[in-house]
């Protein structure tokens, strides 16, 4: 059989690797991660296994896309995991899968507008903070910033024109269940969509671990997923302050994200809820992580974007009560699934906090979450987008 080379571009992040497991059960595909490394200064954090993903510049990249036999198959795990000025030399045989994250859609790169615009990210009092920011932009720790990123922008460059010529060149688009209707807006998108989720380490949704939960539900509340505005914390514990009964634990997991604004949600979850707040400042591992959050019978996740997906089913996994913005195409998804979520706009009150969803309801978002997001149902995703793209 004639094996196809697929090149994956990849960035240093957590979610990949669980992402090469998949690929790389695929035997009859050849794959290659690239991760593309402009500075001597530049270190990994998360992908070690140096024999598995290779370092190359964006010089090396360059010549090698170019050529008819280098590969069949370009998935991009991010837009940005490749130089958009880099697109043009990509050979024209050679099909273009983008698996687009957050921060690709909803992110204004270098000033450029959001591919995906949402009408407001942030509640009342999480703007308030967001413009404060924007207010101390002539700071010291804001001009460093500044000068990091038009360093980037000389290495990553970006802008309109650029964006424009690179969607032309995608032949398959990979987001969130509604994101693909979103940026079919744009005049320069022509790819096709592909369905795709994103999987764990561990195979924790499988079929077999379905009915293995103990019905021993703790009432702690979970918070978000990250030290970023568009988790809208403020406004959350703000909603919540008057009816969280004593005893619970508010934790709130801030590992990653701007230290700002980690040092601001501490400091008002300190002063909203005393001794209950509990923030996650440290990295944790997967699993532990996972035990941790068993403790949590709510989950309250503020975001307007697509974010914090994989948090949102552990805790549907893990039989808490999830508390989604209605507005969110998260929310929208989960529901047209099956999925018992709750809104915050409507649901989130002093009786919904205080209950725990029934065993069955348990149960039934259980099954439903292994269909749709065991590593046994992203594998069977990731084969029918492969051969749509080679056919």
């Amino acid at each position: 059989m004639n094996r196809k080379k697929i090149v994956h571009f990849i960035l240093d992040d957590k979610f990949i690797i669980p992402e090469m497991n998949i690929y790389d059960s695929l035997k009859e595909y050849d794959n290659e991660y690239i991760l593309i490394k402009n500075l001597p200064f530049q270190h990994r954090v998360y992908l070690k296994e140096k024999e598995r993903v290779r370092e190359m510049s964006r010089w090396s990249v360059k010549k090698k896309i170019s050529r008819s036999d280098y590969t069949d198959i370009i998935i991009l795990h991010s837009l940005f995991s490749l130089p958009l000025d880099l697109f043009k030399f990509i050979h024209p045989s050679v099909k273009v899968v983008w698996l687009a994250w957050g921060y690709d859609l909803y992110h204004g790169k270098y000033g450029m507008e959001p591919l995906i615009k949402i009408p407001s990210l942030y509640g009342v009092y999480t703007n308030k903070y967001v413009e404060s920011q924007e207010n101390q932009f002539k700071s010291s720790f804001l001009i460093k910033s500044r000068m990091r990123e038009l360093i980037s922008q000389m290495l990553w460059p970006a802008t309109t024109s650029l964006m424009n010529d690179v969607l032309q060149r995608i032949d398959y688009f990979g987001g969130y269940p509604g994101e693909y209707e979103l940026i079919q807006r744009n005049d320069y998108f022509r790819a096709e969509n592909v369905d795709y989720s994103y999987p764990l380490i561990f195979n924790l949704y499988s079929k077999n671990n379905v009915g293995s939960f103990s019905y021993n539900i703790v009432g702690n509340i979970l918070i978000g997923n990250s030290a970023t505005e568009t988790n809208n914390h403020i406004d959350i514990f703000a909603k919540i302050r008057k009816f969280v009964s004593s005893d619970k634990k508010i934790i709130v997991p801030l590992s990653y994200g701007s230290s700002n604004y980690r040092e601001y949600v501490i400091s008002k979850g300190h002063e909203f809820f005393t001794k209950q707040f509990e923030p996650l400042v440290d990295f944790m591992p997967l699993a532990e992580y996972q035990s941790l959050i068993q403790g949590c019978s709510v989950a309250i996740f503020g975001h307007e974007r697509q974010q914090a997906v994989g948090n949102v089913i552990m805790s549907l996994w893990n039989g808490a009560k999830v508390f989604l913005s209605q507005d969110s195409l998260v929310y929208k998804y989960l529901k047209s699934i099956g999925l018992v979520v709750f809104s915050i706009q409507r649901d989130l009150n002093e009786r919904e906090i205080n209950t725990f969803l029934s065993k069955d309801e348990i149960m039934d978002n259980r099954r439903i979450v292994s269909d749709n997001f065991s590593n046994e149902a992203v594998l069977a995703k990731v084969e029918v987008m492969l051969k749509k793209a080679l056919s």
